[in-house]
């Protein structure tokens, strides 16, 4: 159509009224998705940002027990497996032997520190758990899954700016 057809068709009320409607409707229809990438790269940001940050480091400690100290017996019991046998009594040698037939040490890790020992009782009677080692651990595995929804959000931002310019 020539432009002087087009200026003559504008005049038409119905015409008039279609060409600002359908104008309204693509200003709504590109904002709409500007808003949408803009949200979306708001989210990538978000996402990536928690995908590449620092894992927090947690602290785990150690404690290690020698066996189950019976009922009677002095919490320091074990010690005697560590002394040598030459300077040891009959009577003592006698009780360092029976202490390795009951040797069974066992570990416990914990987050919280609870001193340099603790005692826990047991079904034949207690042990008792010496701190053996601190340690730093940090677990970033958790925070990778992220970086895909980040990247998801990223593409899906770009791709809306080009629809909002493309589909009118």
């Amino acid at each position: 159509m020539f432009p002087a057809e087009l200026d003559k068709l504008r005049d038409i009320k119905q015409v008039r009224e279609a060409l600002l409607n359908q104008e309204k409707i693509s200003k709504t229809y590109t904002r709409t998705w500007l808003f949408v990438g803009l949200v979306s790269l708001m989210l990538a940001g978000l996402f990536i940002g928690a995908a590449i940050s620092n894992p927090p480091v947690q602290t785990e400690y150690s404690y290690r027990s020698q066996g189950v100290i019976l009922d009677g017996e002095p919490l320091d019991v074990f010690e005697l497996i560590n002394k040598p046998s030459q300077g040891l009594s009959a009577e003592q040698q006698a009780k360092q032997k029976e202490l390795l037939a009951r040797l069974h040490q066992k570990d416990e890790i914990t987050t919280e520190s609870k001193g340099s020992s603790f005692i826990k009782k047991v079904l034949d009677g207690k042990r008792l758990y010496d701190f053996n080692s601190r340690r730093e651990v940090s677990n970033s595995n958790h925070q990778q899954w992220f970086l895909s929804f980040g990247l998801m959000f990223l593409l899906g931002g770009l791709a809306s700016f080009f629809v909002s310019r493309s589909w009118k």
